[in-house]
Parts: structure tokens; sequence; C-alpha cells
């Protein structure tokens, strides 16, 4: 089941066309909107999926950690909820394996994607409609909440 293919939505879905006799039929292009819900999708399984292998590897700081990732598996059920509403469809996560360096690397690489993300998802939300707008400035917040209670925890861990 690792094989690339079952990986690629497009590939399988090209081989599914095939075996159902369906080759003609097409799958729209995304709008703008629900590509940018796919990459925040994607950031926030692979965000979860880091802070689970870190909190692992750092005992002294495990708990926030665990927390962490916690909350940002909430954020992906909030964001597989909004693109499943939108499209109609579920939004199959990537597999996601972090690569981890030593801590306090992992810990400023986690920093600045949670301020990367904030501000996607800021930008994101100017353009959404109105419920999935709400959604996503909150998360923004939120994620600007966790680039800092990250920098307190390398704070903890240097000093």
């Amino acid at each position: 089941m690792n094989d690339p293919v079952f990986l690629d939505s497009a590939a399988f879905l090209r081989v599914w066309q095939r075996v159902t006799g369906e080759a003609g039929i097409t799958q729209p292009e995304p709008d703008a909107i629900t590509a940018q819900l796919r990459e925040c999708i994607c950031a926030k399984a692979a965000g979860a999926a880091f802070y689970v292998a870190l909190a692992q590897r750092v005992c002294a700081i495990r708990q926030p950690l665990a927390q962490l990732a916690a909350q940002e598996r909430a954020q992906l059920r909030a964001l597989q909820t909004e693109y499943f509403l939108r499209t109609g469809t579920l939004c199959a996560l990537p597999a996601a394996c972090p690569r981890l360096s030593t801590a306090a690397a992992d810990l400023r690489c986690a920093y600045l994607q949670e301020l990367a993300l904030s501000a996607q998802l800021d930008a994101a939300a100017d353009a959404a409609p109105m419920p999935l707008r709400e959604t996503l400035r909150t998360m923004a917040q939120q994620d600007a909440r966790h680039a800092q209670r990250v920098r307190t925890l390398l704070t903890r861990l240097i000093f």
C-alpha cells in the first residue's frame, strides 16, 4: 500500500477510470480556496505527526508537545470537515514521515512553520466565504499562539 501510485490521487483516478471504463471522464480542477484548504490539511497532518515524533524524543517537554499535536489534529479535523462541505469528497492525507534533527533545530523549524501557516490561513480567510472565513481566521490565531508556545518550549530547552 506504500506504492506511490496509491498515494497520488490523480494517478489513482486515472487507474480507476481505466478499470471502470470511464476513461473519458475528467475531474474538474479545484478552485483556489479548495486548493488552499488541501495545502492546509496537508500541513496540519504533517504538523501533528511532527509534534508526536518530537514528543517521543524529547522527554523534558513531552506533555506540551503532545498537547500541540492534539490541537493540530483537532484543526485537521475541522479543515477536513470544511473541505468535505465544500467539495463533497474527503481529502486524502499524504503519508507523513517527519525528518527529525536536533531538538532545538526541530523546534525552530516548528516555530517557523507555525508562523508561515498562520499567515497562509489568514490570507486564505480573506478570499473565503463567511463560515469558512471564521474557521480559517480562528486557526490562524491558534497557529500564531502555537508559534509562541513553541518559542517558549525552545527557551526552556536551551536554558
